[in-house]
């Protein structure tokens, strides 16, 4: 299918997921991938490795794909930004089987430290609710720009309001109780603590909202890989490098990066999931080393 021109979102709902690429638009295949067509069936002797991970993985180039330099190996790049671990193992459940993929590498960590940063305790929810609304809330009423079109695009140049088709309008609507992004702004800012901070630091939102729905998250990912046929592969994610994280916030954050590294490793031990940590450029080899590749 033709790649579309309009001016839509990025994304679209989906019922399990949330939201998902938007097929033949910005990048994505008709299968709401980044990159080329995917043959469907797999074609025989093909090998498939698919990539999951959030908003540091969803790029459209051929670093990653430049790794495996094989004819026999197709790499296909599930990620989309604002991923969480609940998010990827939902697209895996949902999506990403139907690829028939033989090897699926887990990329996650940086949206899933954010994602501790609500506030009461209570509203830190296994289903991610103290950070995220659902796409669908039912009935509301619009706010007074929606009813005038000159209103609502004088809205929009002066940032009060988006256009229908922003993403955010719809598929990203944050809790009220989530300050991760009050906080990246903040520390951007050089503001950092104020407002909410100066009562609640980061440090004791996060020493109360451990990582235990990412370990639990993790852990189901590497079960519904096996249960399937397929290898999992976890990374060790570096923070460090991270676009969703400032530099200005990695000395008070150091300790949550290794915490976050320790629950992926432990979970990879627990579930016998093969385990990486080493630079990307020697991903292909570990494989080569742990996995038949060649059919």
């Amino acid at each position: 299918a033709k790649e579309t021109d309009a001016p839509l979102g990025r994304y679209v709902p989906h019922r399990y997921v949330g939201h998902v690429p938007r097929p033949n638009a910005h990048g994505h295949n008709s299968l709401g991938y980044l990159g080329d067509e995917i043959p469907m069936p797999k074609p025989e002797g093909e090998f498939r490795i698919v990539w999951l991970g959030g908003t540091d993985s969803y790029r459209n180039d051929d670093t990653l794909r430049a790794l495996f330099d094989n004819q026999n190996v197709r790499f296909i790049n599930a990620s989309a930004e604002d991923y969480l671990s609940h998010e990827t193992l939902m697209n895996l459940q949902y999506r990403v089987l139907d690829l028939d993929p033989d090897c699926v590498i887990i990329n996650l960590g940086a949206s899933d430290l954010l994602g501790r940063m609500v506030w009461p305790p209570e509203a830190y929810a296994s289903d991610n609710g103290g950070m995220k609304r659902p796409v669908s809330t039912g009935l509301f009423m619009p706010s007074v720009f929606e009813y005038s079109t000159a209103l609502r695009m004088a809205g929009i140049a002066f940032g009060i309001t988006q256009p229908h088709t922003a993403d955010d309008t719809s598929l990203h609507v944050l809790s009220p109780d989530y300050y991760g992004d009050d906080y990246i702004q903040q520390v951007e800012n050089g503001a950092y603590p104020s407002g909410f901070f100066e009562e609640t630091s980061v440090t004791e939102m996060l020493n109360t909202n451990g990582p235990r729905h990412f370990e639990r998250n993790m852990t189901n990912i590497a079960l519904v890989a096996k249960a399937n046929g397929v290898t999992p592969v976890f990374m060790k994610f570096d923070f460090e490098a991270s676009s969703v994280i400032p530099e200005a916030a990695h000395a008070e954050l150091k300790n949550e990066f290794d915490a976050m590294n320790d629950v992926i490793q432990n979970v990879a031990n627990d579930t016998e999931t093969l385990f990486y940590d080493g630079e990307m450029d020697g991903l292909a080899d570990f494989l080569s080393s742990n996995i038949v590749i060649s059919r």
